[in-house]
């Protein structure tokens, strides 16, 4: 989730650092939710702070994830498949 919020920018990004912690199983729930808050956008580093969490709102898990933004546009003229 924290990568694709990161490709927002425009660009490609790459993980620089992850940590993600797994706190409560998801059990008994019919939902999971997934927040993903933006701390820091610089130049090129990007750094997000998740949090999944369930139908009761308990934390099932929680994390940061740092990303270098290239200067490769997600949708460019250059795209090959």
């Amino acid at each position: 989730m924290a990568g694709a919020t990161g490709s927002m920018s425009g660009y490609y990004v790459t993980t620089v650092s992850a940590n993600l912690n797994f706190l409560l199983p998801a059990v008994n729930t019919e939902y999971i939710y997934c927040e993903c808050m933006k701390l820091k956008t610089g130049k090129h580093i990007l750094v997000f702070d998740i949090r999944v969490t369930d139908d009761e709102g308990n934390l099932l898990d929680s994390g940061e994830f740092s990303f270098f933004a290239s200067k490769v546009p997600v949708l460019g003229d250059n795209l090959k498949f």
